[in-house]
Parts: C-alpha cells; structure tokens; sequence
C-alpha cells in the first residue's frame, strides 16, 4: 500500500513540476465534479478537483481551469471488472472466513449482476489495475491526481477486512520484524507460523 501511495505522489509530483500552477490558492474555487464550460463560468470555477480520466470534450468544458483527474481505490469494481472479468476474484478483500466483502456505501450497487466487492489494494492484480488508470489519466493531461478512498485496504479494517492469502502472509512478515520482547507480549511464540485467520 505504501509503495504504491509513492508511486501516486510521484506521478503527481512530476505532474506538478511540470504545470505553473499546481497548487490550490486560498481563492480558488473548486468543482468537485466535471461540469459544462457555462456552469464553470456562472460560478467562476478555477479547479476541478474530482475529474475522472480527463477526456478532450472535459478538458475542453474546463479551459483556463486546473483539471485534477481521479482514480477510486474502493469504488471502482465494474471498471476492474471489465479489466479482469475472469480473474476478478483474485484481488477481492476477504472476511474471517473467506469470503469477500461489499463496499457498505455501495450494498445496493451490481454490475452484471456482480456486487460492488471491496478490493485488496496488496493483491497484484488490483495493483495492475490502479496503475493503469493513474497512468491513463495524467497522460491524457490532468493537471494532478484526485486519490478517492486513499487508504484502499486499510479503510476496511472496521469491517474486518483483510484476511485474503497476501494479507494473511504479509502479517507474518510484519511480526517477524518485531522484537522478542514484542513477541513474548503479544504471545506470539512463531512468526512464521502464525495465522491470524485462524
């Protein structure tokens, strides 16, 4: 998770370096979604901060206003889907027992009868995913990147995810770098061999 954060913010960072104005003045005003040129204008918008991948029509709606393209990390089941619909299930967060688990704001959303399943940002397979959009949307002239649900994985802890294999294995590396005296207070006696599914 945290490398794949790095690999956004240097994305964003070049991105940045490259435009004169990349950061936000105190009076910007902002527009969460992409809008029409009108509508910009009305209210006197000079960012889009919620833009999806930037298409030539959307840039063209906001000319002369910093365009921030947006990627979800929690959201973004039917378009993973679309990318791996035969593998999809690879890179699913799963619960105590196995089994994956909805995105909660979005228990009433399906596609292709499919729920909207919480994805595992430490399984390769969504990782390819989210790479390539970012990838898409500040090559098609974004001037920054949105990050949606930033903490992927990690904003799911209260639902008591993850327990899918890469997650249960990388917590067996995780106490194989804490000290015995860690160890002897959280009783864990073998890293390795602990399994905190079961």
């Amino acid at each position: 998770m945290r490398r794949l954060g790095c690999y956004y913010a240097v994305l964003f960072l070049q991105v940045a370096a490259s435009s004169r104005a990349a950061a936000l003045e105190k009076s910007d005003v902002v527009f969460m979604y992409q809008a029409d040129a009108r509508t910009y204008s009305e209210y006197g918008a000079t960012v889009v901060a919620w833009g999806g991948t930037p298409r030539p029509e959307t840039l063209e709606a906001a000319k002369g206003l910093r365009f921030f393209g947006s990627v979800g990390m929690v959201t973004e089941f039917s378009r993973y889907y679309e990318r791996f619909p035969t593998n999809y299930a690879e890179g699913l967060c799963r619960d105590i027992d196995g089994q994956p688990v909805k995105v909660p704001w979005l228990t009433d959303h399906q596609h292709r009868g499919i729920p909207y399943w919480w994805c595992c940002t430490q399984q390769p397979i969504f990782r390819q995913y989210l790479r390539e959009p970012v990838e898409e949307t500040m090559k098609s002239g974004a001037h920054g990147l949105h990050i949606d649900d930033h903490l992927g994985t990690a904003g799911g802890l209260w639902l008591g995810i993850c327990f899918c294999d890469r997650c249960v294995e990388g917590f067996k590396e995780h106490l194989k770098s804490l000290s015995p005296q860690r160890l002897k207070e959280l009783q864990v006696e073998d890293p390795v061999a602990f399994n905190f599914r079961e």
